[in-house]
């Protein structure tokens, strides 16, 4: 006689677990921070006026390496978002997040119509189904 008992499938892979201390200490760095202030010391920098540093940084890294967490689109945007916050918090050209939403509702749309596939291609509207 032939057993047919099904064989149970065999789950996927595991990733080795990444460590928390990297995140675990940026909070409480940043805490801290927001701690001291609310307690009224006064810091030698003001920690907003680094807030645009971090978008351009990932947004010239996905430009130059995209891969499957920060497309080049995704960093376009992240670069474009930096900028506009470097000027907002500078003043330069009046530019400000109050009058930011329209540009991004705008690049929003070409981000759409120009949406691209996992393969470089654009991807297809299927009509009718």
């Amino acid at each position: 006689m032939i057993d047919v008992t099904p064989i149970p499938p065999t789950p996927p892979p595991s990733r080795p677990p990444r460590s928390q201390l990297l995140p675990g200490l940026l909070l409480m760095l940043v805490g801290g921070y927001l701690l001291a202030l609310n307690l009224g010391w006064v810091m030698p920098f003001s920690i907003w006026d680094y807030l645009p540093l971090p978008f351009i940084a990932l947004g010239v890294l996905g430009l130059s390496f995209p891969n499957r967490h920060l497309s080049r689109s995704g960093g376009a945007w992240m670069l474009g978002v930096g900028i506009y916050l470097a000027c907002g918090m500078f003043n330069i050209f009046g530019l400000s997040w109050g009058t930011a939403w329209p540009i991004f509702l705008i690049g929003a749309g070409l981000s759409v119509i120009f949406r691209r596939d996992g393969c470089g291609r654009r991807s297809r509207v299927i009509h009718g189904a």
